[in-house]
């Protein structure tokens, strides 16, 4: 057990070293979540009604930094086991180990009859499949990807001993480029993470990025142009493919954003 832990924190230092000097990272909490069959507009009016007024009500008090509910559109199906998620963002590591007390939030609100019916049947209408905890790395924030109507979750799996030379490369070439993509209209925001819970072979990856758009038109605009604003002398399919070398994308997913704090 002693021997799975160092080697679990040997996993995570080379991405530690790099977050050092950039200030506080956010951490972000991604939570799968199955709706109950038939009952998918009540869950809806469940999650937009009161649990968006419950997390406004925990920004305002600094527990957290931002929350919103997504709709999986793509993979989609039952294989999937989850057609919802919810991304919560908070300040710092103590933030995510103190739980919050829903039930003194709930309590400190105005609700409707309605809305406390909603509130006590949380669990019934939804199932909560599983969780995973990331650090924020490095991206291209100007506050447009907080009301990006869509979002591309893309998970990475590095190669053995690449951790450190692949957010590096994500960090030196991709996100200069992405920064040029977002000034260009391209993209709302893009973002590099890394998994620090759960972690390990089963796992199956341990990084991810980020893209935020508003269209699917927008997501498969041609990027190649934005490349050659930046004036470099490496050329991106060489680039591309040296960090295809170092990391796998495992898979993605395709979100679209249903409730949100901003």
């Amino acid at each position: 057990m002693r021997t799975t832990i160092f080697l679990f924190f040997l996993t995570l230092l080379p991405i530690a070293l790099l977050s050092q000097g950039r200030g506080i990272r956010p951490i972000y909490e991604m939570t799968y979540i199955q709706s109950t069959p038939g009952q998918l507009d009540e869950f809806l009016r469940c999650e937009t009604q009161v649990w968006t007024k419950i997390h406004t009500q925990l920004k305002e008090e600094g527990k957290i930094l931002d929350w919103s509910l997504w709709q999986v559109m793509s993979p989609k199906g039952m294989e999937s086991g989850y057609n919802f998620m919810i991304i919560k963002e908070f300040p710092n590591w103590k933030s995510l180990e103190e739980a919050p007390d829903y039930a003194r939030i709930f309590n400190s609100l105005d609700w409707s009859r309605e809305e406390r019916e909603l509130y006590a049947k949380t669990s019934v209408l939804r199932s909560v499949l599983r969780s995973e905890v990331y650090r924020f790395e490095g991206g291209v924030e100007n506050g447009r990807e907080e009301t990006a109507k869509f979002a591309a979750l893309n998970f990475m799996k590095t190669a053995p001993g690449e951790n450190n030379d692949y957010f590096e490369m994500e960090l030196k070439f991709f996100k200069p480029w992405f920064s040029i993509v977002v000034q260009n209209g391209k993209r709302e925001g893009w973002l590099m993470l890394s998994l620090q819970f759960p972690w390990g072979e089963e796992v199956g990856f341990n990084g991810m990025t980020i893209d935020y758009f508003n269209s699917l038109e927008q997501k498969f605009m041609d990027l190649d142009q934005d490349w050659e604003q930046l004036h470099w002398e490496q050329d991106l399919g060489e680039v591309v493919e040296s960090m295809e070398s170092r990391r796998t994308l495992v898979k993605g997913i395709l979100l679209k954003k249903m409730a949100g704090l901003n």
